[in-house]
């Protein structure tokens, strides 16, 4: 991408002496403000003329070269704009000289072609440019955008591309070639009974049919391809035979996965029952976390600054404050790991019914598959 470097403008415009600008890799955006006819637009009006040799709006309004030197320059000076782009070597600069000739002077080659290649970009966007173009149609404004952006030419582009198609359409060998393409798509659905996108897909899918035959080709190509169909023959050519032998390969890799499951299953389960024991011998202990709440509105009256009694708040009765919190704070935390245990074995309980179910409906599956 090229990239503005370096803009130094004297008597062009509104700057009457000496306006450079340095646009250094730290200074990546400029941002430009100031009254009405401060000047501001002697900067793009300067880059402008240098990489078109005009400057759209004077020249719309017949104020061409004449308008380009300031009002006060002198008239041995010329009206001078310089520029250094991104890249080796990458400058150049333009003079207007009192007799409204123009001279350029560019470092090389490089920096023609860079001059050159800016020369179609859209660079400048005036505000009197966008309020015309606001005030254009719609079909009007289709017609800019596009050709801001290239869209005429992708157009263009398109329609060669489809033309070339069509013609190679109309040809005889290209419909030869699709009409036997289409015979042999048609030929390996029927010899697989599934749709295959190409030939080496096709392969793929004959050896897994071929695999629970347990012959000894191993299908890669054409040729192995026919050698497996004559060894698959040699077994029989009973079709319920190869029906079975794939049904019984289902039923192998099902089976299977349901052992692998219930394996899974075990463990799981065993954890569930332990941990569903040991509170069932805490049976009372777990009766009591409905105690849990009023406990902690109680543990919450002793420790505030406003409760001072040596008395119990549920009961009124004497009883050291001290000895009374310590208490309450032990029954509390001994509820609380009552109270997570028992979550847990929920937790666990839930996870053996969804296991139980997925086992269930495995079996089931397996039981329709053998009949």
């Amino acid at each position: 991408m090229t990239k503005l470097r370096k803009l130094s403008v004297s008597g062009f415009r509104g700057a009457r002496f000496a306006l450079p600008l340095d646009f250094t890799n730290k200074s990546r955006s400029l941002a430009i403000f100031g009254e009405n006819a401060a000047g501001k637009s002697t900067i793009t009006d300067a880059l402008e003329w240098f990489l078109t040799d005009r400057v759209g709006h004077l020249w719309r309004e017949d104020c061409k070269q004449e308008a380009l030197r300031h009002v006060l320059i002198a008239e041995g000076d010329d009206s001078t704009v310089a520029v250094e782009f991104s890249g080796d070597g990458l400058a150049g600069e333009k003079r207007l000289s009192s007799a409204l000739k123009t001279s350029t002077d560019l470092a090389n080659d490089n920096t023609r072609s860079v001059v050159e290649g800016l020369q179609d970009d859209r660079i400048i966007l005036r505000h009197a440019d966008i309020i015309a173009f606001l005030d254009q149609q719609k079909g009007a404004k289709r017609k800019a955008i596009a050709d801001i952006i290239g869209y005429e030419e992708i157009n263009k582009f398109r329609d060669t591309i489809q033309g070339t198609l069509n013609a190679l359409k109309r040809e005889s060998a290209y419909t030869g070639a699709k009409s036997h393409s289409v015979t042999l798509e048609g030929d390996m659905v029927r010899d697989v009974g599934q749709i295959v996108p190409d030939r080496q897909a096709f392969l793929t899918i004959a050896q897994n049919i071929a695999a629970p035959f347990k012959i000894g080709t191993e299908i890669t190509d054409q040729a192995t391809f026919a050698e497996a169909v004559k060894e698959l023959n040699a077994l029989g050519n009973s079709e319920e035979k190869i029906k079975k032998a794939q049904r019984l390969d289902q039923l192998v890799k099902a089976c299977n996965a349901l052992a692998a499951e219930i394996t899974t299953f075990a463990p799981d389960s065993e954890a569930f029952v332990t941990s569903y024991n040991a509170l069932a011998k805490e049976r009372e202990s777990v009766n009591q976390l409905r105690l849990s709440d009023f406990l902690g509105k109680g543990h919450a009256v002793i420790e505030s600054e406003d409760y001072v009694d040596d008395a119990c708040p549920f009961c009124l009765s004497a009883y050291k404050l001290g000895l009374l919190q310590g208490e309450v704070a032990k029954r509390i935390e001994d509820m609380n790991e009552i109270q997570e245990r028992l979550e847990n074995a929920k937790a666990q309980k839930d996870a053996v019914l969804q296991a139980i179910l997925s086992i269930g409906m495995q079996a089931k599956v397996l039981i329709v598959a053998e009949n």
